[in-house]
């Protein structure tokens, strides 16, 4: 079967997807999908590519091959430019690939300092998605929203649930603990994780903080001697 090489605008795009135009621009930002816009014309174009290494003894820089009129149709959209677009209406794309990168990342641009060459680009109906890709994209987006329910409706876990069915919560109160309860919740924490400790005396974390790392307090007048508080 052959590719489907006709191209829609956003609206039908959107249709044939079942989604809005506003999450197709999403997903070109993204890099997600690829938009393009109609130049159909001739013009003086140059093949270019970077080449050269990342280091100060060879850098990299813009090769350009030759030039050549060529004849273009449906060109893709950088994301650059469809950012400005969509926020100011319109974009200078003189500078902008008009052909995909090949096997050796050389890519097809508007000869640069031609006048006549001058690109600007207007308005959201004038950007196309291929049909062909309207497809893979229906999945993207719905593989998207998937993903997006599956966060939203999953259940908090409840920690106090979570202890073991062979431990049982600790039988002291929750505001008092005497020293008997208490030394043994402080040797268990010093060679258990605080999840460990957390599982057996059946308590918080911050509790466990609060009973374990509690500092003596200053002496005062109404406690001379610095006792540790009431547990």
């Amino acid at each position: 079967m052959l590719e489907d090489t006709t191209y829609v605008t956003l609206e039908q795009a959107a249709k044939i997807i079942e989604s809005d135009i506003d999450s197709i621009l999403n997903a070109a930002l993204e890099g997600r999908v690829l938009l393009y816009w109609p130049l159909h014309q001739e013009m003086e174009a140059e093949l270019v590519g970077a080449e050269g290494g990342n280091d100060d003894s060879n850098p990299r820089f813009l090769n350009k091959l030759y030039s050549e009129y060529k004849s273009f149709e449906f060109v893709p959209i950088a994301r650059a430019a469809l950012s400005t677009i969509m926020n100011k209406g319109f974009a200078d794309v003189t500078h902008d690939p008009l052909t995909l990168p090949d096997e050796h990342e050389y890519y097809w641009r508007a000869v640069q300092g031609n006048k006549r060459s001058t690109l600007f680009l207007e308005g959201l109906e004038n950007i196309f998605l291929l049909r062909s890709d309207c497809v893979a994209c229906k999945k993207l987006m719905r593989a998207s929203k998937h993903e997006s329910s599956e966060v939203t409706q999953t259940p908090q876990i409840d920690e106090a649930a979570c202890i073991p069915p062979n431990k049982t919560k600790h039988t002291g109160s929750p505001t008092r603990w005497n020293d008997e309860a208490l030394d043994e919740l402080i040797k268990y924490d010093a060679t258990h994780t605080t999840i460990e400790t957390k599982q057996k005396f059946g308590i918080s974390r911050q509790r466990i903080a609060k009973l374990v790392k509690k500092e003596k307090l200053v002496p005062t007048a109404n406690n001379p001697f610095g006792n540790t508080k009431t547990r």
